[in-house]
Parts: structure tokens; C-alpha cells; sequence
């Protein structure tokens, strides 16, 4: 087989062989959970945090060490000898003044504030990948409006031809439609850049290669039906919000174990060991077997008031995270009362401007047949072509605002 059939062969196992991804707006949730490696992360540090959780119950079991050996030692008249050692030693927490219990409160505190930002990393990720998808959407929808300009652009100009050889208009009418046609033509390629790098950051969200095929919706979707910005207030459980009082609960636990720094600890404890003849003056290995079985109180006296600035900073905390939630709390109601405002405007922006469109498609046909009979000159045509095109641009620009809102509407309501 010759090269050049063989690179012909290569290129289109190639191009045949590229990833195809068809995207749907109800795939994006998925494909961002399990996908997307930040979002992956943050489930791993939820998870880590929750594995932290139990310490209560483990700090009731018991603690069991073994060590064995042997050593060669001179012991004096007895010489030099070689003799084995070992011990088995076990401790069971007894009573700790309730600290276990601080420090559970504190870990599953952790726990439920990791649990927050993992739910807030990813929402902040869909949100970012379905405000891309509309972005992508419209942007192939404008680049197909644009399209159809440069068409009616081309029909004027040959219309501007006609008349200049019924010597009715001068060159200068064609000019205006050729400089009208490169404005066009440049805000395409401007525009096919920006898709470009669109489904380029699309992809690297989702964790597809850079060489996937992207495709995604035809047209904008827009509903007739009311505003979904009406349903039910849940802000006061919103993942913010739980961050903040989790890192309160945490922080008044952690001032709480402090601040019981005196009180006692009790321990049972046991053993049984085997010691040599260095440690133990008794030749015979059984009298050298020693069991034991105790209870161990241990009080704390003074720790140089350090317990006290720990509680007493944890305590200080603790409040300002209080404020602090009570606070995210009014300003995620002020987010809410804003997107809905947005989603209220937008909609009814949408349908006042499919009026306005209808009336600008009517003055353009009428403007291009005035034109053909003389009754209009070139910029009458340009500038009604530019206003309908323009009015149409703008629907598709207020639907996707109006979808985007609503992207942002659900990363408030965590759907």
C-alpha cells in the first residue's frame, strides 16, 4: 500500500473515530456530579469528614499495646544472660468529664459544614455549565440569524444592482450593502470564536476531551407558562446558610470541651508482663510473671489558663458565626426577590418583543418593496434590515437571559 493511501486511511479512521456528545439540558446535573474532577473532590473531603465521625463510640473501646523481645544482659554474681520479655497492656476509658462527647459534636459539626461546601461546589459548577449551555444555544441561533441577514443583505444588493443599471441609484448604493455584507460576515467569525471557546470550557467541565463533538439544542426553548420563581421559600436550609452554622455548632463545642480542661478523667487499666532478670532479681521466670489490674484518676490541676483562651476564642467564634448565618440568610432572600423580579421582567419582555418583531418584519417588506419601486433610497433598506435583524437578536438575547435566570433560580433553591 502506498503512503499516500495510507495517510488517507489514518485521517479518516481519525475523523470517524472522534467522541460525539449530544447534550440535553436534564443530562447536565449528572454529567457535573460524576464527571467533573473539583466536584469529585469535594465529595472525597465529605466523605473523609463523615469517616471522622463515631468518636464517641471508639473512645469507649479499649486500647490494647503487646511488645515481646529478648536481650542479653550482665547482672552482677548472676552474670551474663539472655532472657526474653513482654507484656500484654490494655485501657478502657472510663469517664472523661464528657469532652468525648465535645469532640463527636465537633467532628460531625465538620462533617455536615464539608457536606454544605461540597453541595455548594456543585451547584456553583451546574450552574456555571448550564449558564454555558444556553450560552451555546444562542449563540448557534444568532449565528443562523446572522446568516439569514447576510441573505436578505445579498437580495437588497442585487436590488441596488437592478437600479443602478436602470441608471436609478448610483454605485454607492451597491457600497453600502458590500460594507453592510463585511460587518456581517465579521461579527459571525467574532461570534464562532466565542462558540468555539464555549464548548471548549463546556468540555473541560464535564472531563471530555478537547476533541469531542459537541452538539446541543437547535433553538432557545421558552414556556408560556408562569414564572417557577414561586415556589417555596427554603432559604433558611440553604447549604450556605448550613455551612455557617455548622462551623457554630463546631466552634461552641470545641469552647465547651475547652472549658471543662479540670475536669477528671478515670481509666481502668490492665496487664500482664514478663520482665528479666535485670528488671526482676528472681532467677526463676515464673516469679518474674507479673499481672496487674487498676483504676486510673487523673485530675488536672492548672494548664496555665491556655483552656480558657481556647473556650473563650471558640465562644467568640461561635457568636460570629451566628451573625454570620443570619446574615447569609438576608442576603440569599435579597438574591431571591431579585431573580424574581428578573424571571417576571424577562418573560414579559419576551412577549411585548415578539410584537415589536412582527411589526419590524412587516416595515422591512414594505421598506424593500418601496425600495424596488423608487419610492426609498439604500439607507431606508439598511436601516430597517438592521432593525428587524437587531429586534430579532434581541428576543433570542431576553430567552437567554430569561433561561439563565432560571439556572440562577435553581442554584438558590439547590435543584
Amino acid at each position: 500500500m502506498s503512503k499516500k493511501y495510507y495517510f488517507v486511511i489514518l485521517f479518516c479512521v481519525r475523523v470517524f473515530s472522534v467522541d460525539q456528545l449530544h447534550l440535553s439540558y436534564e443530562d447536565l446535573s449528572a454529567l457535573v456530579r460524576e464527571r467533573n474532577q473539583h466536584v469529585r473532590a469535594f465529595k472525597m473531603f465529605q466523605e473523609a469528614a463523615e469517616t471522622e465521625t463515631g468518636h464517641l463510640e471508639r473512645s469507649y473501646l479499649p486500647k490494647v499495646t503487646a511488645t515481646a523481645g529478648a536481650e542479653t544482659f550482665s547482672s552482677g554474681p548472676n552474670g551474663i544472660r539472655s532472657q526474653p520479655f513482654g507484656s500484654v497492656q490494655g485501657n478502657i476509658n472510663v469517664f472523661r468529664g464528657g469532652r468525648d462527647l465535645l469532640i463527636e459534636r465537633e467532628k460531625q459539626a465538620f462533617a455536615r459544614k464539608t457536606t454544605a461546601e461540597f453541595e455548594e461546589n456543585f451547584q456553583e459548577t451546574l450552574q456555571e455549565v448550564r449558564e454555558i449551555y444556553w450560552q451555546l444555544i444562542y449563540q448557534n441561533e444568532l449565528l443562523l440569524i446572522l446568516a439569514e441577514a447576510l441573505t436578505q443583505n445579498e437580495k437588497n444588493g442585487r436590488g441596488a444592482e437592478r437600479r443602478i443599471k436602470a441608471g436609478l441609484v448610483s454605485e454607492t448604493d451597491r457600497i453600502e450593502f458590500d460594507l453592510n455584507a463585511l460587518k456581517i460576515k465579521q461579527e459571525m467569525i467574532r461570534l464562532k470564536l466565542n462558540s468555539s471557546n464555549a464548548q471548549r470550557l463546556m468540555l473541560s467541565l464535564l472531563g471530555y476531551s478537547e476533541d469531542t463533538k459537541l452538539t446541543v439544542l437547535e433553538k432557545l426553548p421558552h414556556s408560556h407558562e408562569a414564572s417557577t420563581a414561586d415556589k417555596e421559600n427554603r432559604l433558611s436550609n440553604h447549604r450556605s446558610v448550613r455551612g455557617a452554622l455548622a462551623d457554630r455548632d463546631g466552634f461552641s463545642a470545641r469552647s465547651s470541651e475547652a472549658f471543662r480542661w479540670w475536669t477528671p478523667s478515670v481509666d481502668v487499666y490492665g496487664g500482664y508482663s514478663l520482665y528479666t532478670l535485670r528488671e526482676r532479681d528472681y532467677v526463676l521466670q515464673s516469679d518474674r510473671l507479673e499481672p496487674v489490674l487498676g483504676v486510673k484518676l487523673t485530675i488536672n490541676i492548672f494548664d496555665g489558663l491556655q483552656s480558657r483562651n481556647i473556650s473563650t476564642v471558640a465562644s467568640l467564634r461561635a457568636e460570629a458565626m451566628e451573625s454570620e448565618a443570619k446574615q447569609i440568610e438576608r442576603n440569599l432572600q435579597a438574591r431571591l426577590q431579585s431573580i424574581r423580579q428578573e424571571l417576571e421582567v424577562s418573560h414579559e419582555l419576551i412577549h411585548t418583543s415578539e410584537d415589536v418583531l412582527d411589526k419590524a418584519r412587516r416595515y422591512l417588506e414594505r421598506t424593500v418593496t418601496e425600495y424596488e419601486r423608487g419610492m426609498k433610497n439604500s439607507p431606508d433598506v439598511l436601516s430597517a434590515t438592521s432593525r428587524y435583524y437587531e429586534t430579532k437578536a434581541r428576543v433570542l438575547e431576553l430567552k437567554r437571559d430569561y433561561l439563565i435566570a432560571k439556572a440562577k433560580f435553581k442554584n438558590l433553591m439547590g435543584e
